[in-house]
């Protein structure tokens, strides 16, 4: 079994939220298929939502990370290319703002 096959039976058998992304039944988050939904965010797209909901450019940490603040929170956001933001990544920025997730499906649907 090569070192792929192993890490996917260790995940399969482990996490039951990875085993139904990895199948394509996990409808939790967003009550939907992530995958049918294809649920990821451009960093640009990321930040025109923050900026819509109230957070303001702060600072540059390195180069590769954007502090957003609303005065309040503060938040990271990496920008590496335009590589997505997977669900999770959403998900964690969402509770870091104390955005919901209504406010971001509405957004999305403008």
């Amino acid at each position: 079994m090569g070192i792929k096959a192993k890490l996917l039976y260790y995940y399969e058998n482990t996490s039951p939220v990875y085993a139904r992304l990895v199948t394509g039944t996990y409808n939790g988050l967003f009550g939907g298929n992530v995958h049918s939904m294809g649920l990821t965010m451009k960093p640009r797209e990321l930040i025109k939502f923050l900026e819509a909901n109230g957070y303001v450019f702060i600072r540059a940490k390195g180069g590769s990370h954007h502090i957003y603040s609303n005065g309040i929170n503060s938040v990271p956001i990496p920008i590496h290319g335009s590589k997505d933001f997977g669900v999770d990544f959403i998900m964690m920025i969402l509770r870091e703002t104390g955005i919901s997730k209504s406010e971001l499906m509405d957004y999305l649907n403008q």
